[in-house]
């Protein structure tokens, strides 16, 4: 008689691929996890290399200044707006006013329609309210200044203004609170009183370093911990540690991220 033989698999076959399965997708999870989170990284600092160049480009057309910040008189002067790096970015999104969405959005950044901060000492003019009544806390600069490849031109802050129909933007600039540099980085407790990030509660930095964190033990919540991009006035642009930027055991800036000429006498 024939014997006849079963092409199936057995339920112990069955199993143990089943289980081959899940040990490798638990190894590709996590790389495939870290080469997505890597991919919007890199779109990040496409971004900001882009936006450096139109500050470049603007600063080359107007005698080495770059953009104004001023609130006042109503509606006010911005970096982004379309009659400033507007001119210079043809590939944005623009509103009838201001530059928003596309290149001005962090790819980590959720439902926002700009993601990035021009740092306030770079300004051509700003409001007399902040940076003229405080110059113990910087001085303004311009393109050619000493140091500009560690001059901090523009970076990440928090997506804080507007609403989840309307989307969420940064504002024009950052780096005027805090009194001395360590502390706008996040360390020696960082900015008090707090910075009010809106959306996401009461912060110690203007930075949002969670926006690029390598890992979950890399820092948590809304701590200034983790990475950031930043855009530098000769040009490039670089991925930056936390403590790339400050050292969390003395409270003191690095000095490799510059605020302003000032940063190394306040260093203390």
């Amino acid at each position: 008689m024939r014997q006849n033989k079963s092409n199936g698999f057995t339920l112990v076959e069955l199993l143990v691929v089943i289980g081959i399965i899940a040990v490798l997708l638990g190894i590709l999870m996590p790389a495939l996890s870290s080469a997505r989170a890597q991919s919007k990284s890199i779109t990040c600092m496409s971004n900001v290399r882009q936006i450096c160049l139109a500050f470049t480009q603007y600063a080359t057309d107007n005698q080495g200044y770059y953009p104004p910040n001023l609130s006042s008189p109503a509606p006010g002067q911005f970096w982004y707006d379309t009659d400033r790096l507007g001119h210079y970015l043809p590939e944005a999104t623009s509103s009838s006013t201001n530059v928003t969405a596309g290149v001005v959005v962090c790819p980590n950044d959720d439902n926002a329609i700009r993601s990035y901060s021009m740092n306030v000492w770079a300004s051509c003019a700003t409001d007399s309210s902040t940076v003229n009544a405080k110059p113990s806390r910087g001085t303004l600069w311009k393109m050619g200044t000493k140091n500009s490849s560690s001059m901090i031109l523009i970076t990440e802050k928090w997506s804080t203004g507007g609403s989840n129909a309307a989307g969420w933007a940064s504002t024009a600039t950052l780096g005027f609170l805090g009194l001395t540099p360590g502390p706008r980085f996040g360390v020696a407790g960082g900015l008090s009183p707090l910075f009010n990030a809106g959306r996401f509660g009461m912060v110690n930095s203007e930075l949002q370093f969670m926006r690029h964190r390598a890992s979950r033990l890399d820092g948590s919540g809304t701590q200034p911990i983790g990475q950031i991009v930043i855009g530098y006035a000769d040009g490039h642009v670089a991925l930056k540690r936390n403590s790339d930027l400050a050292n969390a055991d003395t409270g003191l800036s690095t000095m490799d991220s510059i605020w302003s000429p000032l940063d190394p006498s306040l260093n203390h």
